[in-house]
């Protein structure tokens, strides 16, 4: 009886090993199809991060002169350090220190709403200036 269960069990290893062996096989030739996201999904599910050299010459700036974490101007010579730009979902945005940086990847759409309307504010402003010269 012994022999009869060491045999049986050494019948399902083999068969495991086998079909596990097919699975790898089928994957790696790619029989088992996977799509690829549209690019716009891709962009979407790239988290927000410190904008590269490449970044910025490549993606327009929001232009945004107020940081939206900390609420403070945008200055190059801020006593909170350098400014921050930040790459998202193909654009960049400003933040006025490195401080802020964690806050801005932990919720990029709550801080881009603020953005937009300090940008919303500026527009009529800047409408205005065009118009009187």
């Amino acid at each position: 009886m012994k022999k009869e269960l060491l045999y049986v069990s050494l019948g399902l290893c083999v068969s495991l090993a086998a079909l596990n062996a097919i699975a790898d096989e089928s994957s790696a030739s790619g029989s088992i199809k996977q799509t690829a996201p549209a690019q716009a999904d891709a962009v979407a599910d790239v988290p927000a991060q410190v904008a590269t050299d490449e970044d910025l010459q490549n993606l327009p700036n929001v232009g945004n002169k107020f940081c939206p974490v900390s609420g403070e101007e945008i200055k190059a010579d801020s006593a909170m350090g350098e400014g921050v730009h930040m790459a998202y979902q193909g654009k960049i945005y400003n933040l006025c220190c490195p401080m802020c940086v964690k806050d801005f990847k932990k919720d990029p759409q709550k801080y881009i709403a603020i953005i937009n309307e300090e940008l919303a504010k500026d527009a009529p402003a800047a409408d205005a200036q065009e118009t009187t010269k």
